[in-house]
């Protein structure tokens, strides 16, 4: 099931801020920690979650000693707020709890879905719109106001990579259709986010190449390669280098029949 889950009873919302909807009614899932168990058993998509694990999530080091009532009184309090939603249930096993829920009624699983869609389909422009339509489901950092412990930012960076996979993926297919514009700014948005994201940076340089702002192709490359070298003490990798590389490539010519020097005629970067 695509888009934003019209139509369907049970819509759990993780990508932004971890929300619940009933027949466009919201859930009360509660407090941050109760969130942080909802999500944590929606992400194991079924399979029991054990109170150890939700201890972990909850808190850090320092979990209270009496931290597996307070498990328990959040996980009665949701099974309580989904009573009545069909199709949803909160249910105790051996290996801890689990939680059922309707196909096709978490965004991530929309949102995975249409990925691999878009990963079969065949044509840049179906990938166009099977990758507006997944991103369009985010509505800002993954897991929002659930928490901040190890395990839960753990779990919210895998899905923002899957998120800057999608990126990356839907600026390609972009590029391919000749929207090199638009796949400029749709990086360079991201960029903002991820500065030291190298594909992100190589690709962004790439599209505003091929769009003709040559010059901010070369400022994007010169700010990240300084950013890296400040902040991580490396050079830019291959793949960086390569897009830079290609600027040198295209401005030879021009530099060698006697043209003003060109903005991009800059020594060729270290190999990494």
């Amino acid at each position: 099931m695509r888009g934003t889950a019209t139509g369907v009873a049970m819509d759990f919302r993780l990508l932004g801020a971890v929300t619940a909807f009933a027949g466009g009614t919201e859930v009360p899932l509660g407090p941050p920690k109760r969130r942080a168990v909802a999500a944590m058993l929606v992400l194991a998509e079924g399979a029991p979650v054990s109170a150890e694990r939700l201890i972990d999530a909850l808190w850090d080091t320092e979990p209270p000693t009496h931290a597996r009532t307070v498990v328990h009184g959040h996980v009665s309090r949701l099974r309580g707020a989904l009573r009545t939603v069909p199709g949803a249930e909160v249910v105790t096993r051996t290996g801890g709890y689990a939680l059922r829920l309707p196909a096709g009624s978490v965004d991530v699983w929309r949102f995975r879905a249409l990925l691999g869609d878009a990963r079969a389909a065949v044509g840049a422009e179906p990938r166009v719109g099977l990758l507006r339509e997944a991103l369009a489901l985010w509505r800002g950092p993954a897991l929002a106001a659930a928490g901040e412990t190890p395990l839960l930012t753990a779990a919210a960076a895998r899905l923002e990579e899957d998120r800057l996979c999608a990126v990356e993926a839907l600026a390609a297919a972009l590029y391919e259709l000749g929207g090199h514009g638009e796949a400029a700014a749709l990086l360079r948005e991201a960029i903002q986010r991820h500065p030291l994201r190298e594909s992100l940076v190589a690709a962004a340089v790439r599209a505003l190449h091929a769009a003709g702002q040559q010059s901010h192709a070369v400022d994007l490359y010169l700010r990240t390669r300084q950013a890296l070298a400040e902040e991580l003490g490396v050079d830019p990798g291959p793949e960086l280098s390569d897009a830079y590389l290609g600027i040198l490539r295209s401005s030879a010519p021009a530099a060698r029949g006697g043209g003003a020097p060109s903005a991009a005629a800059e020594p060729a970067p270290r190999p990494a």
